[in-house]
């Protein structure tokens, strides 16, 4: 696992180095982490030709936005991705465009985004296998969090990547004996039905470990952590219905109604009453309270 330093802090977002026959990179993490690939490379020995690909879960800039700078240096590597994802990997302007709107400090969080020549870039299918010499990867689309969302299978470890479908984990919950990850439901895809389904698929996959790029990995709770989400895809479901059916709601105000819920949850579960939530946690329940409204608009038909 190499920690990416997104926006600089430790335990948010992660990438997988496969060291397989053919060196396989899952996650990249947004623009300003790819030169902390290329020195984790070079520091295990590796050339950057001896790279073959670069697997992204979906295409949200904290995920793939390093993947143009590592293929521009990585002479041999190719880009893998959901089918819907790959012609904004090859022309990032409309991720650009969307992450700009979210983000008051894009150019530090996510520059450099570079466009990737379509000719390597390679669009899998659901449950195609990729094979890496002495393993493969196998890959099961997954809507709910977003359209271009795929899981992927190890099949030496049998661990799932698993993206963003089973939360955001966070490890600091270990030192309270919780196992909880927090429902990703971000802009602007969001689909419970779909979100339902994919996590039944979870299910029937039934991984060994789960690699969590949103942080760190778990190896014999998979079903927990799906139990887990079912739980709060029900529980961000009810806070929203509650704060709409009060009038017009805003993101913030359904934000605000989730900080509450998802404390006293954890507070259930051993987390000190005193404590304020995780910086990490709290951005992402805004981020999360944005989608939610986002599907409660287009639901409305607005």
């Amino acid at each position: 696992m190499i920690d990416l330093m997104e926006s600089g802090a430790e335990g948010r977002t992660a990438g997988y180095l496969i060291e397989a026959e053919k060196l396989t990179l899952v996650e990249t993490g947004p623009g300003p982490s790819g030169d902390l690939i290329l020195h984790v490379l070079r520091e295990k020995g590796y050339t950057l030709s001896d790279l073959r690909y670069i697997v992204v879960t979906h295409i949200h800039l904290d995920h793939a936005g390093a993947a143009g700078y590592l293929l521009s240096r990585c002479p041999q590597a190719m880009l893998v991705v959901h089918p819907s994802g790959a012609r904004h990997m090859a022309d990032p302007s409309r991720l650009i465009a969307g992450a700009k709107m979210a983000f008051d400090d894009f150019d530090a969080r996510f520059q450099p985004v570079i466009p990737i020549p379509p000719e390597r870039i390679l669009s899998v299918a659901h449950e195609e296998a990729l094979d890496l010499g002495n393993r493969k990867l196998i890959f099961y689309h997954g809507r709910g969090h977003a359209n271009h969302h795929l899981t992927a299978l190890d099949s030496l470890t049998q661990g799932l990547f698993s993206g963003d479908l089973l939360g955001i984990h966070v490890p600091e919950f270990a030192q309270y004996n919780i196992d909880y990850s927090l429902l990703s439901t971000a802009p602007s895809q969001f689909d419970p039905v779909s979100f339902t389904a994919s996590l039944k698929k979870i299910e029937e996959i039934n991984p060994r470990t789960i690699y969590f790029s949103h942080f760190g990995v778990v190896t014999g709770l998979a079903a927990k952590y799906i139990d887990t989400c079912r739980e709060n895809l029900a529980l961000f479901q009810q806070v929203t219905a509650e704060a709409c059916s009060q009038g017009e709601a805003t993101w913030q105000e359904i934000a605000g109604r989730l900080k509450i819920a998802v404390k006293d949850k954890l507070v259930k579960m051993g987390y000190p009453k005193e404590k304020p939530l995780p910086i990490f946690i709290e951005q992402n329940i805004d981020l999360d309270a944005k989608g939610l409204l986002d599907w409660v608009e287009k639901s409305q038909g607005k």
